[in-house]
This record gives C-alpha cells, sequence and structure tokens, in this order.
C-alpha cells in the first residue's frame, strides 16, 4: 500500500505552522494559532481505524506514541545537563534532571492555568498524550454506541467538561487537551464515514470551493487573533473559532490535495508530515536548547531587519529539524522507537 501524499503534505504544512507559531512573533501566533492543532486531530480521526477492537486499538496507538515521547523526554533530561554544564552551572545538574523528569511525568503542554503542585510544562510532546487520548476515546465511544446524536451529545460533554475544568486545575496527562481534541478527532472520523457513503465529494470543483472557503477563514481568524490553544484546552469565542479552524483545515487539505501533483512538493514536504514525530520530538529539543538568541543578537547588530531574522531563523530550524530526522532514519534503535519499520505506508491508525 502507498501513503497518502495528500494527507503527508497537510501534516508537513502543518509541522512547518507548528515550529513557525513556537518563535516568539506576533505574526508567527496569528497565521498558526487559528487552526494548526486542529489539523493534526482532523487527519487522525479520518484515519481512525475500526478495524481493531478498541482494547487493540488502544495498545497500537500507546505502542506508536508513547516510545517517541518517552525517548523525547529522556533526551530533554540529558540536555538539560549538557547545558547546565556548558554553562557552568554543574552544580544545578541533578535538580535541573530531576525536574524536566517531572515534568515529563505530568505531560502539561502549556502552564496558563495551575498545576498540581506547580509542576511546569514539558512541551510541545504534550500532543503526543492528547492524540493517544483522544484518538482511543473517540474509538471507544464508535465501538459502544452507533448513533450518531448520542455521539455527538458525549464529545460535546466531553469538550465542555475539559474546557471549564482547565479554567481552574490543569490535570496530568495533558488529558484536558485530549478532551477538546476529541471533537476534531470525531469531525474527521465522521467526516471520512460521509465520504465512504458517497454524502462528501472530493472532487475537483470542491478541492478549489474548499481552499477558497479556507483562505477566507484564516484571513477572518487572523483579523480576529483569538487562537485556539489545545494544549491547555483554551477555545475563546468557540462558536466562531472553531468553525473558522475547521475551515481553514479542510482548505489546507485541499492545498495539499493540489500540491500533491508535484514531486518536489511531495519529497520535502511530505517528508516532513510522514515523519512528524520525528520532526516534533526534534523540534522540542531544539526549542528549549538551541541558543537561538544567539543568532537574533547577530544580526540585530548587523542591522538586519526583523522580519529577515524571523525567516532566516525559521529556514534555520527546519533545516536543523530535518537533517536530524534524515539521521534518525539511518539508526535502527531511532526506526523502533518511532516506528518507522512497523509502519504500513497507507494504512490508517
Amino acid at each position: 500500500m502507498h501513503r497518502n501524499d495528500t494527507l503527508d503534505i497537510a501534516k508537513g504544512l502543518g509541522m512547518l505552522f507548528v515550529v513557525l507559531g513556537h518563535m516568539s512573533w506576533s505574526f508567527a501566533f496569528r497565521a498558526t494559532y487559528s487552526f494548526h492543532m486542529p489539523l493534526f486531530f482532523l487527519i487522525a480521526g479520518w484515519l481512525l481505524s475500526e478495524k481493531l477492537s478498541p482494547r487493540d486499538y488502544l495498545n497500537r496507538r500507546f505502542r506508536s506514541l508513547m516510545p517517541a515521547y518517552l525517548f523525547t523526554a529522556v533526551c530533554m533530561i540529558l540536555l538539560s545537563a549538557v547545558v547546565n554544564t556548558v554553562s557552568g552551572k554543574s552544580g544545578q545538574i541533578p535538580a535541573g534532571m530531576l525536574r524536566v523528569f517531572i515534568r515529563a511525568l505530568y505531560g502539561s503542554g502549556l502552564t496558563l492555568n495551575p498545576s498540581l503542585f506547580g509542576i511546569g510544562q514539558i512541551g510541545a510532546i504534550w500532543f503526543l498524550l492528547a492524540m493517544l487520548e483522544s484518538t482511543a476515546f473517540v474509538r471507544w465511544l464508535i465501538s459502544i454506541c452507533r448513533k450518531t446524536a448520542v455521539q455527538v451529545v458525549a464529545v460535546l460533554i466531553i469538550f465542555v467538561i475539559s474546557c471549564v475544568t482547565a479554567r481552574w486545575i490543569w490535570l496530568p496527562g495533558s488529558i484536558q487537551a485530549g478532551g477538546t481534541a476529541s471533537l476534531f478527532v470525531y469531525l474527521g472520523w465522521y467526516a471520512r464515514t460521509q465520504e465512504k457513503s458517497g454524502k462528501i465529494r472530493l472532487d475537483m470543483p470542491v478541492q478549489y470551493l474548499a481552499l477558497a472557503l479556507g483562505t477566507a477563514a484564516w484571513i477572518a481568524a487572523f483579523l480576529l487573533n483569538k487562537g485556539l490553544m489545545v494544549c491547555s484546552a483554551s477555545f475563546p469565542f468557540p462558536l466562531v473559532t472553531i468553525p473558522l479552524a475547521i475551515l481553514i483545515s479542510c482548505g489546507v487539505i485541499s492545498l495539499s490535495s493540489l500540491l500533491s501533483r508535484f514531486s518536489l512538493v511531495r519529497h520535502t514536504v511530505g517528508f516532513l508530515g510522514q515523519h512528524s514525530l520525528i520532526v516534533l520530538s526534534f523540534h522540542l529539543m531544539e526549542l528549549d536548547y538551541c541558543p537561538w538568541y544567539l543568532l537574533y543578537k547577530a544580526m540585530e547588530s548587523g542591522g538586519v531587519s526583523i522580519l529577515v531574522q524571523h525567516l532566516t531563523v525559521f529556514v534555520m530550524k527546519i533545516l536543523l529539524c530535518s537533517m536530524l530526522t534524515l539521521i534518525a532514519l539511518r539508526i535502527p534503535f531511532l526506526r523502533r522507537v518511532f516506528r518507522i519499520a512497523q509502519s504500513s505506508p497507507g494504512s490508517a491508525h
């Protein structure tokens, strides 16, 4: 079976926006946080497989996501020791490593809300926990209930509970992020069922329409400037921002379908999407431990405009993560960690 080039490219574009959104740049936030995380969860729902029992599905997802989480957490712990050593703070190595270890156990993506015991964030790999929780929940839900109305009510209840409780306390395992992500996973799965039944057409006119609507929605979301933060279960103006996120995501997928005709796009952007777990892992490491501020300072002293500074750092981040991913793909141990050899190229997950 061959891979779905459209979805690989869509995830690759999503990864570009993930890296962009984590930069200290107001434009990047406005351009990114209106849709980039819902995009990944919608795709996950589209690919959700019903061939396995809910228990077997959970086991499969756990084995595909948690080794990547563990590997990234271990690397973060070791890198904290390296950074403290290089910066002449060797006395802080044990405390620093313990702090990262505890954060990895807690699994918080963003500490906008108070967490139990005041534990800080581990960063971008919260996504792996939320992906495991949301896809497992939706798979369980559709196995015990076939009535769409009941499914929708259940997903909405979980969504609301997750958003409301997140305002008071942030629970371990990014479970509230997973609860809100379930909405997008379910919508992706439901869209796939409608496509299979012929109720949704994906021909060329529909793709152009989706791209046009997605572009208009992105402009509206950019002007509104109310980003969705799945990592903290924060959804301002949900009756507006959630539909915009869905429209933009559909536009990105339609754009990806059009771009899939080009080999260069399939082998570059599609590569990032195909190996998005590895790219995400290395992105978190460079985000937390690469001294990009030194490059910013050097360019600023050289009179480089702030726009060029941001674009230069962005390109270098992408190149670094891509090169590290290429290296990782040649290491058998890392291929096993990220389950490269065991993944079926076109299969649902």
